[in-house]
């Protein structure tokens, strides 16, 4: 009896924050959800054509699909369910670049003049960040910076179609 009381009072001074993942993909929707140590898992599949080639095709049904994992997952229709969303890998491109430690004084403007050169789509449109990976010490030194960048039109479609279901990225 002590113990139970003891590792509720641990929960309620240290709580263990829930994590829910929701993958789309041209065929299905995968919710995962990790609440302290539970883990739980729901999939629903997805009629051909509502996703084509990681698109959005048909906006209507992807929402309805949407709200009928929604229904699956949490008992009440407004409940807010936040995920980390992963769309699908055809609308994200990424890229690893080096730039000299030298210009370690200007990080931030550097790499963004990098990732306006590497963008392979326009980048007033997209949506992108960087993390550094690495650090090369030959040469007189090397950052290596991961770009990653995504249309800014398709990200929105998915995340309209989200918040239609009660879902937030």
């Amino acid at each position: 009896m002590k113990m139970n009381t003891f590792h509720r009072l641990s929960n309620l001074l240290n709580p263990q924050p829930s994590v829910a993942g929701l993958q789309i993909t041209d065929s299905a929707l995968r919710f995962a959800f990790a609440n302290g140590g539970n883990l739980s898992f729901v999939s629903l599949k997805l009629p051909d054509g509502i996703i084509k080639q990681g698109k959005i095709e048909n906006k209507n049904e992807l929402k309805s699909a949407l709200i009928k994992l929604h229904s699956q997952i949490a008992s009440r229709a407004k409940k807010k369910i936040y995920v980390v969303l992963n769309i699908p890998e055809n609308n994200v491109y990424i890229q690893v670049f080096n730039l000299p430690l030298a210009s370690i004084e200007n990080l931030e403007e550097a790499i963004k003049l990098n990732l306006q050169m590497l963008s392979p789509i326009d980048f007033k449109s997209a949506y992108y960040d960087w993390q550094q990976v690495g650090e090369n010490a030959t040469g007189g030194g090397q950052l290596e910076i991961l770009g990653a960048f995504a249309s800014a039109k398709v990200v929105d479609e998915f995340i309209e179609c989200l918040a239609s279901a009660n879902f937030t990225a």
